[in-house]
């Protein structure tokens, strides 16, 4: 048996680099964490993990294990020793890890200890510490994936109990390609951890590996207990008249059904975001008057922190009124939408009305847009709202042909009537 390092090949599609790179994680995920705890006394660098992600207030901490196994060796014997010795290694230095991020101690992002990482201004509330395994059996000098998983029965083993207090989420490198592939949003995967460091803290489901634990996930339709407890606190707050019949009445059963088809639904909201963050990036985007103040990196950041269940609920808006006739079209409309991700965050949405002559036309959209964010500001303020986003949608032929955004974060405001309801209509 022999452990196998290739750091060179990060976005070598058979290695964990290569997924995080190809998915929704790759603005956020950065490769290799090091300590220079030992370089004074003997010129050596620590490596702490191989992979870590920083979204927001979660911090995720990967360590990669690939493993060789001889045809001539005892399979069974070799891979009890590579679980019981190495993934207990991985676990302790992933815990040194985030106990060295989260206390201020020098971490950093390259061998040479230049590039520190430091996480203390984020305010970080979750961490999950994961361990991705990928083993192969040689024979007659051809490398032969092995099919392995980590269900229920593993976590129960004393060795694994004994690792930590958080526990380390085990993956094959085939469960976590599926796992990648199946929650393309940020929140959702996070859901998911929870989920499953609940399944294993808990002892209570019985599963064989990691894609059952994730089949559950979504038959169960834990997947969108996020979403009915936001809607629930708008209901409370009166901001929303009834709660969604979609979320209501859902049979467990057809979680996973649902799940994907709203995946499907979500692709609309995702292409506009999409085209906003590459003009973004690119500097092509023309800050208006009253924004507030923030980096690109954090609008995206911002941007991708949606479910995907609130993401079909934008997409279905936009959708809605794209499929009305051109003269609806061109007289412009505002829709309302509350994200089922953030219960402070306010998604408004202009479709700009034809005509230069129309104070609702794309022209006036430096004026018009900060000022739909003020009144949102104002109508809702129990609580405030964190974060207010007013989209200016222009339309050529039915199409979107262009993309603004104004940005502002909520605030008091006084002498005002609290939670008044905020009502899509026409402008």
């Amino acid at each position: 048996m022999s452990l196998i390092r290739n750091d060179s090949q990060w976005a070598d599609a058979t290695r964990v680099g290569g997924l995080l790179q190809r998915s929704v994680f790759r603005v956020w995920a950065s490769h290799g964490l090091f300590s220079d705890e030992y370089l004074a006394h003997n010129g050596i660098v620590k490596r702490l993990c191989d992979h870590q992600i920083v979204f927001r207030d979660s911090l995720i901490l990967i360590a990669e294990l690939d493993f060789e196994f001889d045809e001539s060796t005892n399979l069974a014997k070799e891979w009890r020793e590579f679980r019981k010795k190495q993934i207990p290694k991985a676990s302790k230095l992933l815990l040194q890890a985030e106990q060295r991020l989260l206390s201020g101690q020098p971490v950093y992002l390259d061998e040479e200890c230049k590039q520190a990482l430091d996480v203390r201004g984020l305010g970080i509330q979750k961490v999950f510490k994961l361990c991705v395994t990928n083993a192969f059996e040689v024979i007659d000098g051809i490398r032969h994936p092995m099919l392995h998983g980590y269900g229920s029965v593993f976590y129960a083993e004393e060795f694994v109990l004994d690792m930590d207090t958080l526990p380390l989420h085990l993956f094959s490198f085939s469960g976590f390609a599926q796992l990648l592939r199946e929650l393309t949003t940020v929140e959702d995967f996070l859901n998911f951890l929870q989920f499953q460091r609940l399944a294993i803290q808990q002892e209570r489901l019985d599963y064989d590996t990691e894609s059952d634990l994730l089949e559950l996930f979504f038959r169960s339709g834990v997947v969108f207990d996020q979403a009915r407890a936001i809607e629930a606190q708008l209901v409370h707050s009166k901001l929303m008249s009834q709660p969604s019949p979609l979320l209501q009445t859902l049979p467990d059963a057809e979680g996973e059904g649902l799940f994907r088809r709203l995946r499907q639904e979500a692709r609309l909201w995702e292409e506009l975001m999409d085209a906003y963050c590459n003009q973004l990036m690119a500097g092509m985007v023309e800050w208006l008057p009253e924004q507030t103040p923030i980096a690109p990196h954090d609008i995206v950041t911002m941007l991708a922190d949606e479910t995907v269940f609130s993401r079909a609920q934008l997409a279905r808006a936009v959708n809605d009124f794209l499929q009305q006739p051109a003269a609806v079209q061109q007289e412009g409309t505002l829709l309302h939408e509350r994200s089922y991700t953030h219960p402070l965050r306010h998604h408004a949405i202009v479709f700009f009305a034809a005509g230069q002559e129309s104070p609702m036309s794309l022209e006036q959209a430096p004026v018009l847009l900060p000022h739909i964010g003020n009144q949102v500001n104002q109508a809702v303020q129990n609580p405030p709202l964190d974060e207010i986003l007013v989209w200016g949608l222009g339309l050529n032929r039915g199409q979107i042909c262009s993309i603004q955004l104004f940005f502002r974060h909520g605030r008091n405001v006084h002498k005002i009537p609290l939670g008044q309801p905020l009502r899509n209509q026409s402008i």
